[in-house]
């Protein structure tokens, strides 16, 4: 039955396309599962007073997540600094990858007046092109992974219930 095994196929390629996304992307459902568990409470107050159910998981989102999401730039911006001076001291080892994107950023933000200096010079100009890019990308990274978030959590707002009661009949 050839028509039966393509589908078959394709689904566990779907399958473990699904798979390979959320391995890469598992911080980021994780942390857009707790968004969704922490602002459900206010979610479930919103929609008794407003109706749709779209525009109460906005108003959620936005009354605690958004401005919660905002407070920990802060820590994470001093923090940033003292992981660089931290990395300096002590061998990361494997994490010592990961961590170098972020702290070279912070560098740029303590001495803005080395990046103008150096923006005279032919090579400089490359430099901080260079520089410019790479911060384009992990500034991008994290807009897309705080998307994911956001999106994850504002649908398991909106739909969980029906979700639930799909899997639920899914599983029967």
């Amino acid at each position: 039955d050839w028509p039966r095994a393509f589908w078959i196929g394709f689904g566990v390629l779907l399958a473990a396309a699904v798979a390979y996304v959320t391995y890469a992307f598992i911080g980021t459902f994780v942390f857009g599962i707790f968004l969704y568990y922490a602002t459900r409470p206010l979610y479930r107050r919103v929609y008794r007073r407003f109706r749709p159910r779209t525009l109460s998981a906005m108003a959620a989102l936005f009354l605690l997540a958004l401005p919660v999401l905002a407070l920990l730039y802060h820590p994470i911006a001093i923090a940033l600094p003292e992981l660089g001076r931290f990395a300096e001291d002590t061998d990361l080892g494997p994490y010592a990858d990961i961590v170098e994107p972020y702290i070279n950023i912070s560098e740029v933000v303590q001495n803005p007046q080395g990046l103008l200096a150096a923006a005279g010079d032919p090579s400089g100009i490359l430099d901080v092109f260079g520089q410019f890019l790479a911060y384009v990308g992990v500034i991008g990274t994290g807009l897309i992974h705080g998307f994911v978030m956001f999106a994850l959590a504002f649908y398991l707002l909106r739909d969980g219930a029906r979700l639930a009661d799909w899997g639920g009949s899914f599983l029967d």
